[in-house]
């Protein structure tokens, strides 16, 4: 079994030089790294070892990078193709999107998705797969996608023409302001920030019966996510978690006491 301080010195290792490396690389390194590295042992590792949790700013910020990179190539790609018609996001998707997508597959077992509903996700990105797996696998009327980027709301805007949906809708809106009242399902993505302050915002405001789900980082993923968990709100309970991924974050679902 590799041993601790091997660790730290192998993570150190990939951050040597990261002005000279691609974010992808950095970030799979460490993401490889962690298959020896489960959410306790990382837990105990940041406590033991407080260097570690110094290169958060950088990681999240290389993280950010790579994850718009691959949302810019697949919009691109995407949007370039004549108008989808009835066909599904899934048909359509690239293999890494498709990989994002496939990842939230198990809250279709956890949450109940009616046609009158409201699926609200904050933090959407460019390519917003989980309300695109939303939209392709439920009748749910409304699919609601906030972020703070100008440039997000149009990828999501020009994704709903490109299939031909009206129900995909894009905002330009602050996570920590938007009002819950009229959600019943409710996703919070992983990199939001500050998450905490958006569940807090969501349970002010949202009915109680409202589903709220959180993509949550795990084992290094802690180290370019912030972990909701980690300060959870005393109304929350955590009422199942979801499969990991390659990229170490899960959906977790909570339920008020």
């Amino acid at each position: 079994m590799i041993k601790d301080n091997e660790i730290v010195d192998r993570l150190q290792g990939v951050l040597d030089n990261v002005d000279e490396r691609r974010p992808s690389d950095i970030i799979g390194d460490i993401v490889d790294l962690a298959r020896d590295v489960d959410d306790s042992h990382a837990r105990a590792l940041f406590e033991g070892h407080p260097v570690l949790t110094s290169y958060r700013p950088i990681l999240t910020d290389l993280y950010r990078k790579y994850i718009l990179s691959v949302e810019e190539a697949e919009l691109a790609r995407l949007v370039s193709r004549p108008t989808a018609g009835d066909q599904l996001f899934g048909e359509m998707a690239g293999e890494a999107a498709l990989m994002a997508y496939n990842r939230v597959s198990d809250m279709f077992q956890h949450v109940d998705f009616l046609p009158s509903h409201r699926f609200v996700m904050v933090g959407c990105g460019q390519m917003p797969v989980t309300a695109l797996h939303v939209n392709d696998r439920t009748q749910v009327g409304e699919i609601i996608c906030l972020d703070v980027s100008d440039k997000a709301v149009a990828a999501v805007e020009a994704l709903g023409a490109t299939l031909n949906t009206h129900r995909l809708q894009a905002f330009r809106f602050d996570g920590q302001k938007y009002d819950y009242c009229s959600a019943n399902v409710i996703y919070i993505a992983n990199m939001v920030s500050p998450k905490i302050s958006v569940v807090s915002r969501v349970l002010d405001t949202a009915d109680r019966s409202a589903a709220i789900i959180i993509r949550e980082p795990y084992s290094f993923g802690r180290l370019w996510a912030e972990c909701a968990e980690d300060f959870l709100d005393s109304r929350l309970v955590v009422k199942a978690r979801g499969c990991g991924s390659r990229y170490l974050s899960r959906d977790v679902y909570f339920q008020r006491r």
